[in-house]
């Protein structure tokens, strides 16, 4: 089980919405997929969505941290984004 799976579920259990997690063997497949609409959300290494963000290929919702990053400060931490937070 990767942490990317495991925070999905976390996720959608802690935010109140459902969600169907698909397993990917590749990181790059999954993007691909998220660029694509066949998914509509992923987390993903900063460095690797980076360039997709800049792009504008991809959106940021928050960043799977408790605060903050300085790589891109104006994305708000998962914390930032849950409910009762």
């Amino acid at each position: 089980m990767s942490r990317e799976w495991k925070f999905s579920v976390v996720i959608a259990v802690l935010s109140g919405f459902s969600s169907m997690v698909a397993a990917q063997k590749e990181t790059s497949m999954a993007m691909n997929d998220l660029m694509t609409d066949r998914i509509q959300f992923r987390f993903a290494d900063v460095l690797i969505a980076l360039p997709l963000v800049k792009d504008k290929r991809i959106k940021v919702l928050a960043i799977t941290s408790p605060k903050r990053s300085s790589i891109v400060h104006d994305v708000p931490s998962i914390t930032e984004m849950l409910p009762g937070n």
